[in-house]
C-alpha cells in the first residue's frame, strides 16, 4: 500500500470519526430537546387541567349568581308589594277614622244657643 492510499484512509477515517462526534452531539441535543418539549407539554397538561377546573367552578358560580339574582329579584318584589299593601293599608285606615270621627262629631254635637 502505498503512503498515499494510507494518507487518504486515514484522512478518511478522521473525516468519518469527526462526523460521529457531530452526529453524536446532534442526537444528545435532540435527546435534551426531547425532554424540554415532554417538559413543557406536561406543564401545558396541567395548565389545561387547572383552566377546566376553573372553568366548571366558575360555571358553577354563574348558575349561583343568576340564583341569588333571582331572589332578590322575587324579595324585590315582594317587598314592593308589601310597601303597597302597607299604604293601601294606611289609607284604608286614615279614611275609616275620618270617618268615624265625623260620625262621633254629629253624636257629640253641642247645640247653639240663639
Amino acid at each position: 500500500m502505498t503512503m498515499t492510499k494510507h494518507v487518504n484512509r486515514f484522512n478518511l477515517y478522521q473525516a468519518c470519526q469527526s462526523k460521529d462526534q457531530t452526529i453524536l452531539g446532534l442526537s444528545n441535543d435532540l435527546g435534551a430537546l426531547q425532554n424540554e418539549v415532554a417538559f413543557v407539554q406536561s406543564q401545558l397538561q396541567s395548565q389545561v387541567s387547572k383552566c377546566s377546573k376553573y372553568e366548571t367552578i366558575l360555571g358553577h358560580k354563574d348558575g349561583e349568581i343568576k340564583r341569588l339574582m333571582t331572589e332578590l329579584d322575587v324579595a324585590n318584589q315582594s317587598l314592593v308589594s308589601s310597601r303597597e299593601m302597607r299604604e293601601q293599608l294606611q289609607a284604608s285606615l286614615a279614611a275609616s277614622s275620618a270617618s268615624h270621627v265625623g260620625d262621633r262629631a254629629e253624636e257629640v254635637s253641642v247645640p247653639v244657643r240663639q
